[in-house]
């Protein structure tokens, strides 16, 4: 096993420096390697290389920049960058998140300055207006079950009493408790 190890991390030419996200294109070659060359089998093989090991995964902001440096290194068509647009929103679990992706994904290319189509492509605007109609009615949901304050503790009322006081005498007991 340790041959066949040396021989990929040779042929392939990895060194320490080399990017998590990089191995992990190797992995499937490598346990296919281990079934043929030593007899193992499929699930063998898995056990000394799991292709999804558990806790290690790419961060979805790191793969929505991934994502964006593919769609500048690689000069995408328009059409191309509204498909990859809508897989990764059509990735997420709610609207909102599907949003806050695509808004995420624009910000990324922004930063890298893009032309105007590369940018407009990216835009979905069904999502967009969905989200803002849940977040809307969200926002009116929250002032009719907000909390209403007695006014006791508003700002005003509380600077009108401390106002009152005279710090130049010994406290009262009511202004203590106040």
């Amino acid at each position: 096993m340790t041959k066949i190890a040396t021989l990929f991390v040779n042929r392939y030419k990895l060194i320490s420096q080399t990017s998590l996200l990089q191995l992990s294109t190797y992995v499937e070659e490598l346990d296919n390697k281990l079934s043929d060359e030593l007899g193992l089998s499929k699930e063998q093989a898995d056990i000394f290389i799991p292709i999804r090991s558990s806790g290690r995964h790419v961060n979805e902001k790191d793969l929505i920049k991934i994502i964006v440096q593919n769609i500048i290194k690689n000069n995408l068509s328009s059409e191309k960058i509204n498909g990859i647009t809508y897989d990764l929103a059509s990735s997420a679990s709610t609207t909102v998140a599907r949003n806050s992706q695509l808004n995420l994904l624009q910000k990324e290319l922004h930063k890298l300055g893009p032309d105007y189509l590369i940018t407009e492509s990216t835009k979905i605007p069904f999502v967009t207006e969905e989200a803002n109609q849940i977040q809307a009615k969200k926002c009116i949901l929250c002032g009719i079950n907000s909390y209403d304050c007695p006014e006791f503790f508003y700002l005003e009322k509380i600077q009108e009493r401390l106002n009152k006081y005279d710090i130049t005498k010994s406290p009262l007991m009511q202004n203590l408790i106040d």
